[in-house]
């Protein structure tokens, strides 16, 4: 039969203002992705693997400021990482373990869509794990 995607809009922006909103609201990402290139590219199905943390903050802070950053990177990281019992995660502390990502909002670009989802973010500086950088920008480190 092949692959078969069902996608629907189920919800208005009305609606996922008021669920990002909501205090108890922590950002997840339902997705899994494979690969930009080789046979593992066609094995993603949704562009929230590649930008669905993107869209949050290009949409709901950037565009529709139903957030300030500060909370929308909040609800992101130690939020989560707290629910989960992630301790040492989530936040920029002393003792803690921080992943680090470097951004700017202004410039950051949504690009990824259910056409054409293995597509990376235009915008993006090197995101860093503890003392190190994963990657400079568009090459793997290898830590």
């Amino acid at each position: 039969m092949g692959d078969l995607i069902m996608v629907g809009e189920l919800f208005t922006d009305e609606h996922l203002a008021q669920m990002v909103s909501h205090p108890l609201f922590s950002l997840g990402v339902d997705a899994y992705s494979g690969s930009a290139e080789g046979p593992l590219a066609r094995t993603v199905t949704s562009p929230l693997a590649y930008c669905g943390h993107v869209h949050y903050l290009t949409h709901h802070v950037r565009e529709k400021k139903t957030l300030s950053l500060e909370e929308a990177i909040r609800k992101m990281t130690s939020m989560p990482a707290k629910r989960f019992g992630l301790r040492g995660r989530g936040a920029l502390r002393v003792g803690s373990f921080a992943d680090v990502a470097l951004l700017d909002l202004e410039r950051l670009d949504d690009v990824s869509t259910f056409e054409r989802p293995v597509a990376y973010r235009r915008h993006r500086r090197a995101p860093w794990a503890g003392p190190h950088p994963l990657l400079e920008p568009f090459r793997r480190l290898g830590y």
